[in-house]
């Protein structure tokens, strides 16, 4: 019984490859589709996303893991992905070297260590992933990492503290696309709060249309209608 379930559990990790080649292939699609509209990079991206992520009942975040976790099989670890079609790393293994080699993959664009880095610590990682745990192994990756690039994560945060900016670019149709490097936490609250304030926005004009004349269901969040209906206005009128 023990060696049909640790059969079974190895053709699910196979079978979770076969579904990170298909969102390499995705990628691939999405390359082209920026080569044709590069202005509206961004939409494409999100539009992709969210596609995939409603398909899977997944949230937006995760699906964007997924698909950077598979990008970084299919050009940078080449051995991890072989790995992984065979069943000998679970998905939750793959997660965790994939995440951790973005710092190496940063320091070879940086041009702060070597290209052949890469490969060191994908061998050095693989030694471990394939006896041990997922949480054992981001451990070690991580330590890998540190020894590999000279980088501890305290001097990576405090690094990307001093990189935090905000920047606007203008697109077509009187358009910008406004960026911010900030800690994730914070970045996430921003989205949340963005996409409250949209559907209250959204809910007012419906109610605005149905003729709806009464407060509204929530009197709690009446600050928030007045900051929405601001923010609609502002739209409405650019």
């Amino acid at each position: 019984m023990r060696d049909a379930w640790t059969a079974t559990r190895r053709r699910i990790a196979a079978l979770e490859a076969e579904a990170a080649e298909l969102l390499v292939a995705q990628i691939a699609f999405h390359d082209e589709d920026v080569a044709a509209a590069p202005h509206h990079r961004d939409a494409i991206h999100r539009s992709m996303v969210a596609e995939y992520a409603a398909a899977a009942r997944l949230s937006t975040g995760t699906m964007e893991f997924a698909f950077a976790d598979a990008l970084a099989l299919s050009t940078a670890l080449p051995r991890v992905r072989e790995a992984f079609h065979t069943g000998s790393l679970s998905s939750s293994h793959v997660r965790e070297i994939a995440r951790a080699s973005a710092v190496v993959a940063e320091a070879i664009r940086n041009r702060a260590v070597a290209p052949e880095t890469m490969a060191l610590f994908e061998t050095a990682v693989l030694v471990v992933a394939e006896a041990e745990t997922a949480a054992r192994t981001r451990v070690h990756a991580r330590r890998v990492t540190s020894a590999l690039v000279g980088e501890t994560i305290t001097e990576r945060h405090r690094r990307a503290a001093d990189e935090r900016c905000v920047t606007v670019r203008s697109v077509d149709d009187g358009l910008a696309v406004l960026t911010a490097i900030l800690p994730e936490w914070a970045a996430v609250a921003i989205a949340d709060r963005l996409s409250q304030l949209t559907r209250t926005v959204i809910r007012g004009r419906d109610m605005g249309t149905a003729g709806a004349a009464g407060p509204t269901s929530d009197p709690g969040s009446t600050r928030d209608a007045e900051t929405a209906r601001d923010a609609g206005s502002a739209s409405d009128a650019g």
